[in-house]
């Protein structure tokens, strides 16, 4: 009779532990599953907006994305304002600066005043106490056809 109340101890015990284990286990990836979902994220892309073609920075992630700074492997020149004639920040002159959800940073580039048509964009940023890197590779030849194919349709 102790023999068996022994083993259904024993047996009791062994369940706990796996249990206690995959309780561990689940916890822990409904964290990293919520840290994805709800992370800041960072992009970066060419974009067509009245004819004009734009860099643009955009968080579209569900959380604040701080501390961001961005590298343009082919360096951008800087621009002098027509109008100010002073010179005016480019997006890579900005650092550790932050975005909300669904903000942006836009830049109009003139693919007739660089030489680079194809960038290498390197985005660091931080979110939700975690630090993140991406890497984007950017070309606006396509952007050349999409821009004939909306003024024919004006």
């Amino acid at each position: 009779m102790e023999f068996i109340k022994l083993k259904i101890e024993f047996i009791s015990l062994v369940v706990s532990i796996f249990s206690f284990f995959i309780s561990c286990f689940s916890f822990r990836k409904a964290s990293e599953t919520f840290n994805e979902e709800y992370n800041g994220k960072v992009v970066s892309f060419f974009e067509v907006r009245d004819g004009k073609i734009y860099i643009v920075i955009k968080n579209i992630g569900r959380n604040i994305a701080y501390n961001i700074n961005v590298d343009f492997y082919e360096k951008l020149s800087t621009i002098i304002h027509p109008d100010f004639k002073k010179i005016v920040p480019l997006i890579t002159d900005y650092k550790n600066y932050t975005l909300v959800p669904g903000q942006e940073l836009a830049e109009q580039y003139d693919i007739t005043k660089y030489k680079f048509r194809k960038f290498n964009v390197k985005i660091k940023y931080d979110s939700l106490g975690k630090k993140f890197t991406e890497n984007y590779k950017l070309d606006t030849y396509y952007l050349d056809h999409y821009k004939e194919i909306n003024e024919m349709k004006v």
